[in-house]
């Protein structure tokens, strides 16, 4: 329901803002985050101990994350609103043999994030940001014997999300400008791992489960619209 209610929010808000001085800005790029993920890769290095003597190779840690960047820029001056989309996936897999028994497991990871915030230029290169939103951390595994996937964490697993950024932009077109925009990922929940411990048959794990996915990225944006 807080989901909603923050797209409920955010839409009123972009309306009642309407200026006829405004410039709005679509965007579309790539990103790529380093994944700050210590709790779920030291559980993934138990994995890895208590598997040894079947894995022909380590279950790989969860560090690096890519995916699309999507959103809208409402400008006024120097003063603007952010709404931004962004879709973050890795898979991580491994494999062995137990005996006469293939083994193996692939976990597919997706973070999906909606950011709303405020942007400030300091000239026509150099912006800052500020934003927060709902975002989803989401673990899958295959079914066996399909094409279907299952959640490994409970798929309805949401966090507040704190989004900072700086913006470079370059290019002088009328209507498309290139954008470089560093930023650091500051979720205010964990997300309980517990289920992945159960499910990498570590019912036992005494360790930290609590992992908060906190990422230091960068994405690719092109905007489209007017250019101040």
């Amino acid at each position: 329901m807080q989901n909603y209610l923050f797209v409920v929010f955010i839409l009123f808000f972009f309306s009642f803002v309407s200026n006829s001085d405004a410039q709005i800005n679509f965007q579309v790029g790539i990103g790529t985050s380093y994944t700050l993920a210590n709790a779920h890769n030291d559980l993934v290095t138990e994995f890895n101990t208590a598997n040894a003597f079947r894995l022909e190779e380590d279950f790989p840690a969860l560090r690096v994350m890519s995916g699309i960047h999507l959103g809208l820029r409402y400008m006024v001056g120097n003063w603007g609103l952010d709404l931004s989309l962004q879709n973050l996936r890795r898979t991580r897999e491994t494999y062995g043999e137990d005996g006469t028994i293939l083994f193996e497991k692939k976990y597919y990871y997706t973070v999906n994030g909606l950011n709303a915030g405020v942007e400030f230029k300091t000239n026509k290169i150099i912006s800052y940001g500020i934003g927060i939103g709902p975002r989803n951390v989401r673990i899958q595994r295959d079914i066996k014997n399909t094409d279907k996937r299952v959640a490994v964490i409970d798929k309805d697993m949401y966090q507040w999300n704190i989004k900072t950024y700086i913006l470079f932009e370059f290019g002088g077109q009328a209507f498309t400008r290139f954008a470089l925009r560093p930023y650091f990922d500051f979720p205010l929940q964990s997300i309980s791992l517990l289920q992945l411990a159960n499910d990498m048959e570590l019912p036992n794990y005494s360790g930290d489960v609590d992992e908060f996915f906190k990422g230091i990225g960068i994405s690719f944006i092109f905007y489209n619209g007017p250019q101040s």
